[in-house]
């Protein structure tokens, strides 16, 4: 039997960090435009890392 590969928590804080913040990005261009697309891009670049930390660990709980 093959061992599957271990599943690290930053592997999942990377994929989870990514997701947040094009879905920020997409809801700031669908609410304000341009104008809402930069607002989305700056406050991701701040936020989703910190938000990637909890649902990154949800998903390596989930995955492990």
């Amino acid at each position: 039997m093959q061992e599957s590969p271990k599943l690290s928590y930053w592997a999942c804080w990377w994929k989870a960090t990514w997701v947040l913040f094009l879905i920020g990005c997409a809801l700031g261009f669908l609410s304000g435009g341009g104008g809402g697309l930069g607002y989305a891009i700056g406050a991701g670049l701040i936020l989703a890392p910190l938000k990637g930390l909890f649902w990154g660990w949800i998903y390596w709980l989930i995955k492990k």
